[in-house]
């Protein structure tokens, strides 16, 4: 029921992403992991799947930046953000990430714990008008569920 109720509103998503106005120019942060180890969970798993749709060391991107997004300072450090964290998993599946590459946008955010179990959603957008979202537990593993979106799918 759990995974049902998961891949309805994965699908609700990517119903609501079909406006192209939606489709870059932003990111945005919901409620985030608060685990540095589960984003990047979240983060390995995204560019792993980025490069199964654009060739690594072919492909740079302009990672948009949420502008919700604030550098923390913890015990006199600087916490990683989401934001650096994703950009650090592309570049070591080797992307180039450059203000001249294709626009890489993203949302992350938490599913209610409405069902029991939370978890994450993410969609990224790219500058050519594709997307595609995804659902992770609380503790970063994928569901292995994606909604694409490819330019052309939808019908404007």
């Amino acid at each position: 029921m759990k995974r049902i109720a998961l891949i309805i509103v994965l699908c609700f998503m990517s119903a609501c992403s079909s406006s192209r106005a939606l489709q870059t120019s932003y990111s945005f942060h919901g409620v985030m992991p608060e685990q540095q180890a589960v984003s990047k969970e979240i983060t390995k798993d995204l560019a792993n799947y980025i490069a199964t749709l654009f060739a690594p060391g072919h492909t740079s991107f302009n990672l948009v930046k949420a502008e919700s997004e604030n550098l923390e300072l913890t015990d006199e450090t600087t916490a990683d953000t989401f934001t650096t964290i994703f950009e650090n998993a592309l570049r070591q599946k080797g992307f180039e990430i450059s203000k001249k590459g294709l626009e890489l946008s993203y949302t992350i955010d938490s599913l209610s714990n409405e069902f029991g179990e939370g978890g994450f959603y993410t969609q990224i957008r790219f500058g050519n008008g594709s997307n595609f979202s995804s659902v992770y537990t609380m503790d970063g593993k994928s569901l292995l569920t994606r909604s694409t979106l490819k330019l052309g799918d939808n019908n404007e």
